[in-house]
């Protein structure tokens, strides 16, 4: 992945392979991320980063942070 793709790259990119761990593991959990990361962080993408937004990303990336560490287990 390049480094300067920008901000909503990196949304964009987090939320195909959210996709694709979706498809490939059977967690609800893991869909629960994904529908969390297009309501909720995906459309932060095109408005400004407040200090608010930037803690509704961070709920949904320590859910999936937690979410990745089971399906590794």
């Amino acid at each position: 992945m390049h480094i300067d793709i920008g901000f909503e790259g990196y949304v964009r990119e987090v939320g195909i392979l959210l996709n694709n761990l979706v498809l490939s593991y059977q967690y609800n959990e893991l869909a629960y991320c994904r529908d969390d990361w297009e309501r909720l962080v995906m459309p932060l993408t095109r408005g400004h980063i407040s200090e608010d937004n930037a803690r509704k990303i961070k709920s949904v990336m320590d859910r999936l942070k937690q979410q990745l560490g089971e399906v590794t287990d």
